[in-house]
């Protein structure tokens, strides 16, 4: 089953350390890159997350938004993640993995075969509404990207996305061409998705509470399961 996670995103100029609070800015494409004639600085989109960083990761370290410099993690050592540039140490409570970029050049290893694994790409799709949205004013910062989720142990109570469910195993979701999908976060919703988010209210209470690990616990979830159906047929 597929869902989608809330996401950070981090604005990062390649050729200067100025942030973009011009009052004369706007960005545009110029050889298949984010640029902004103003400044004359080319940037590049970087899409963040609270996952573990692992060596090889691309990472941000949030302490440093005065450079908006980003790293790749070449060993762990305790609380604190060592990047490429250079030997200094970076704690890991502060560091963001950088899970799709607009930067094709970022490699995060190599597998056993010697061939290279690609940072994950944002969509040019994306791209563009994130320009359009900027030269309006409005600089999209957060987003939601969509991931595969499976339950190892096929549990009844998963029939939709879970974060409370241990067994459940969430994975990026990757497209052929190497891009993620990405959609804006929402501040409507229609009746059909207000039922999908009860339905996953309901999964989610049932796994974190339901003293039955692999099946609905009859009958003390019945008055609340009924109470749910009553109030989607009556309010949608």
């Amino acid at each position: 089953m597929k869902n989608f996670k809330q996401h950070d995103i981090a604005i990062i100029a390649i050729k200067s350390n100025n942030k973009l609070n011009s009052d004369k800015e706007y960005l545009t494409i110029i050889d298949e890159e984010l640029y902004n004639p103003f400044k004359n600085e080319y940037y590049e989109l970087h899409i963040t997350s609270n996952d573990k960083i692992e060596e090889g990761d691309w990472f941000y370290d949030i302490r440093e938004s005065y450079s908006k410099i980003i790293y790749q993690c070449i060993r762990i050592s305790s609380n604190f993640i060592f990047n490429a540039n250079k030997e200094i140490n970076h704690l890991i409570e502060f560091c963001k993995k950088i899970i799709a970029t607009t930067d094709s050049s970022l490699v995060n290893k190599k597998e056993q075969s010697g061939e290279n694994v690609w940072v994950q790409q944002i969509p040019t799709s994306f791209i563009e509404i994130f320009i359009s949205e900027y030269n309006k004013g409005n600089i999209i910062t957060k987003v939601m990207v969509e991931y595969e989720t499976k339950c190892k142990e096929l549990n009844a109570l998963c029939t939709a996305f879970n974060d409370d469910c241990p067994a459940c195993d969430n994975k990026l979701l990757i497209n052929p061409d190497n891009t993620i999908n990405i959609n804006l976060i929402k501040d409507s919703w229609n009746s059909l998705e207000i039922t999908e988010l009860l339905r996953k209210f309901e999964n989610s209470y049932n796994t974190k509470f339901c003293k039955s690990a692999t099946i609905y616990c009859k009958p003390c979830d019945n008055d609340r399961v009924a109470f749910i159906d009553e109030f989607i047929e009556q309010k949608l």
